[in-house]
């Protein structure tokens, strides 16, 4: 029986680790710059990660983001910068888990595709 209750209490607590690795996480913060590489690839410097994270690409289907839903994150973007709006990043589990944290999503091309962008309001 106990042999048992060992047994349950690892598989649970194997199951939260699992779920605490795909949490998602919302990175909230300005875009100080932002830049498109040659290739239509478009990077932002958050102020969140002081390195730069690519968000899309404009020319061709990248980490499951159309080039249409790119050119929208890139009016966003855009905007964000030229304004100095507050954004939120959010990453979740797409094809491998969310960063464990805003400060150490990967930079350049290695950054994860992001759920979503949001301009905030004043």
């Amino acid at each position: 029986m106990k042999m048992k209750q060992a047994g349950l209490a690892v598989a649970l607590l194997l199951s939260m680790m699992q779920s605490a690795e795909a949490a998602p996480i919302w990175c909230v913060g300005k875009f100080q710059k932002l830049y498109i590489s040659e290739s239509g690839e478009l990077f932002v410097l958050p102020d969140w990660r002081q390195d730069w994270v690519q968000l899309c690409n404009m020319n061709a289907d990248s980490k499951g983001i159309t080039p249409t839903v790119c050119g929208t994150m890139f009016a966003a973007a855009k905007t964000a910068v030229s304004t100095k709006a507050v954004t939120t990043i959010a990453y979740w589990d797409r094809e491998s888990p969310a960063p464990a944290a805003c400060n150490v999503v990967p930079t350049y091309q290695n950054a994860p595709a992001p759920g979503y962008i949001m301009l905030h309001g004043d």
